[in-house]
């Protein structure tokens, strides 16, 4: 059902057309996403005016991971660097990407790996995409 047509709905009943539009629908270049258009505006606005480099636990099929380095692209500078447990699902258009650095493995256990990554003028964005289980995104 398009949203258009759920006008007269209970917002109870609109919450999960929303959710499936975005897990579903969502694309860039073909690429799911699995994030609001929104969302991915916001994290450009993010990159435009401090981060250098963007970290992203879990990106799946990429699909937020390269409208970020495109926005680096357009501002000539920044970088991504993607981590998650596998990269099977990364397709052809993310993987080449000068701006993205992929690495797969446990998070916790790939924070050294990732941190050698950075400068020291380096401004880092992370954001944490990947488990999305109460006690994993908790602050402890």
């Amino acid at each position: 059902m398009a949203l258009e047509e759920a006008l007269d709905l209970p917002l109870r009943q609109i919450i999960p057309l929303i959710q499936h539009r975005i897990m579903s629908d969502s694309t860039y270049f073909g690429i799911k996403t699995w994030k609001s258009p929104g969302f991915l505006d916001l994290l450009g606005n993010s990159i435009r005016t401090q981060a250098s480099v963007i970290v992203e636990i879990g990106n799946h099929h990429g699909g937020s991971t390269l409208p970020l380095a495109h926005t680096c692209d357009c501002l000539q500078r920044g970088r991504m660097i993607g981590l998650d447990l596998s990269h099977e699902h990364i397709g052809s258009l993310v993987s080449p990407h000068r701006r993205i650095t992929l690495i797969e493995g446990d998070a916790c256990a790939s924070f050294s790996r990732v941190a050698s990554l950075f400068a020291p003028e380096d401004h880092v964005l992370v954001i944490e995409g990947s488990s999305h289980v109460r006690e994993h995104c908790a602050l402890h």
